[in-house]
């Protein structure tokens, strides 16, 4: 094994290096129509990219997170093995050991197993706690985990990507144009990697946000909402329920994904009120992407999937930079290392597959690509080489459209469901006739929400009897505020799932569900 040993520093006055990594985010879903930033949606990263570098071709080696990430950081083709220090001992946080403190917040990975690794603030000696030993047991095994492991722990669940946090007062929230209603959620990994910004000390703050990956539960507002069922919404292939659930998904990850903007925007916040935005070197990318295609995996590299899963954002800003530009090299994972030691000087002591951004072996790679996968049925490493020109993501291939200035988001969702003239007005302006019944889930608790418990944010439901319309909609409290197609979802014909606007509920609702059938509304009768 490798042990964990200190690093001694060498003198210099290098920048410091902040470093995002985001989870599961597609390039495909940070674009407008016209393939650029939306600057509605990702108001913070379209800022920020008016001071950095767009990388708009860039793409990851792998689709999971354990095999991408090392491949990120070490500059290396991603092998089969753990993510820990023990099999990556040559990476970014080694090569900066002897210029940079080493603030790492990371997750599912372990690869910053030095000493000087810390969640601290360069120079912060924490206060020791009281010990408890399940505690101690706990971090006992973690740190073997991260640091000794020769064995892979059989891959990361879905609760490892659930990100924690805790609701503060609306003060303080760092985005005042919140809505008074919206409940502020702190990150709380987030809250604290911030607050170890020093720009006094060379130091590689790093930190792995797991979002927005799922599971999605945040509008773009940054109000939190859950499903009405229990067993989680990561479905592997995007055909159960057709192309409405494929929409309602690509929804779901959109939103949240604003909301993951809007939080980048307190660490670029945090950078320029502590006085370190101008000479930092500033990294933001994901470990992979997500495919929302019908009748092809989410999260695994084929064809009809690689546009959306291979191509990542990354966007950097050098020190001292003040324009932005968008550059359309070649770009893929292990290049982000090589371009880091480039920009700080600093030569890499091991083999690496990539180059620095602008060098002429990229320009030489013209539009081939590579990227790995395992075979299914083998689990073994195969390498596979496509072209950029060929798989580049393009707009047209989304669900969802680009966020407008104003109106409501669900317009986006609900285009092509035909129930403009509905929305937001009362049923009582309709005739309307009485019908059948539906089972609607948690029924309960979207008349009487909890005030203690996260607000439903889906109506989702099925019709009792075989009807001749195709398509329901939903009111809240005398107003039509969403609407659904009829789908066979999760082997249930006739099912419902409507999204609901933030905010919608209150404190008591009425709900009301009608069919749409042949222009004519029909009242159902609701159970649970």
């Amino acid at each position: 094994t490798v042990p964990a040993k200190p690093v001694v520093r060498s003198a210099g006055n290098f920048p410091s290096v902040v470093f995002i990594l985001l989870d599961e985010f597609p390039t495909l879903g940070l674009f407008d129509e016209n393939e650029d930033i939306d600057r509605v949606r990702f108001s913070k990263l379209a800022e920020f990219s008016e001071q950095a570098t767009w990388y708009r071709h860039y793409t990851v080696l792998h689709a999971k997170t354990i095999y991408s990430v090392p491949s990120i950081l070490s500059g290396k083709d991603p092998q089969s093995v753990p993510a820990s220090y023990t099999n990556y001992p040559d990476n970014l946080f080694s090569l900066l050991a002897p210029t940079h403190e080493l603030v790492a917040f990371e997750t599912i990975t372990g690869l910053c197993g030095l000493a000087q690794c810390s969640e601290k603030a360069p120079g912060k000696i924490a206060e020791a706690p009281t010990p408890h030993m399940s505690e101690l047991l706990t971090e006992t095994g973690l740190l073997w985990w991260r640091r000794i492991s020769l064995t892979d722990r059989g891959g990361a669940g879905l609760g490892d990507f659930a990100e924690k946090f805790s609701t503060g007062k609306h003060e303080d929230f760092t985005d005042v144009n919140a809505p008074a209603n919206v409940r502020p959620n702190k990150l709380e990994r987030l809250s604290r990697f911030i607050e170890t910004f020093v720009p006094s000390v060379p130091a590689l703050y790093y930190i792995h946000l797991q979002l927005p990956h799922v599971p999605w539960h945040f509008h773009g507002t940054g109000e939190r909402y859950r499903m009405p069922y229990k067993k989680a919404d990561m479905e592997f292939y995007n055909r159960d329920g057709g192309a409405w659930i494929a929409g309602l998904k690509e929804y779901r990850f959109l939103m949240q994904a604003q909301h993951t903007d809007r939080l980048l925007g307190e660490v670029f916040s945090r950078l320029k009120e502590v006085g370190m935005w101008d000479n930092t070197l500033i990294v933001v990318t994901a470990d992979h992407g997500r495919s929302f295609k019908l009748k092809a995996p989410g999260r695994k590299l084929y064809s009809e999937t690689i546009d959306a899963v291979a191509y990542a954002p990354l966007l950097i800003k050098r020190p001292q930079q003040i324009k932005g530009q968008i550059d359309d090299s070649n770009l893929m994972a292990y290049d982000i290392v090589p371009t880091i030691a480039e920009i700080l000087g600093i030569e890499i002591p091991w083999a690496v597959e990539g180059f620095p951004a602008g060098h002429a072996k990229i320009v030489e790679r013209g539009s081939e690509k590579v990227a790995f996968y395992q075979e299914p049925k083998t689990e073994s490493e195969q390498k596979w080489e496509f072209s950029d020109d060929e798989y580049y993501p393009r707009f047209s291939s989304r669900w969802i459209g680009s966020l407008p200035e104003s109106g409501s988001p669900l317009s986006l969702l609900n285009q092509g469901l035909e129930l403009e003239k509905y929305l937001n007005r009362s049923p009582k302006e309709f005739e309307v006739h009485q019908g059948g019944d539906a089972t609607v889930k948690k029924l309960r608790f979207l008349q009487r929400p909890h005030p203690n418990q996260i607000p439903l944010g889906v109506i989702m439901g099925s019709l009792n009897f075989e009807p001749t319309g195709d398509r329901v909609l939903m009111a809240v409290n005398g107003r039509f505020v969403t609407g659904s197609p009829l789908v066979n979802f999760r082997e249930i014909d006739n099912t419902f799932l409507a999204m609901l606007p933030p905010g919608v509920l209150e404190a008591q609702n009425e709900i009301g569900i009608y069919l749409v059938e042949e222009g004519n509304l029909v009242a159902l009768s609701l159970t649970e």
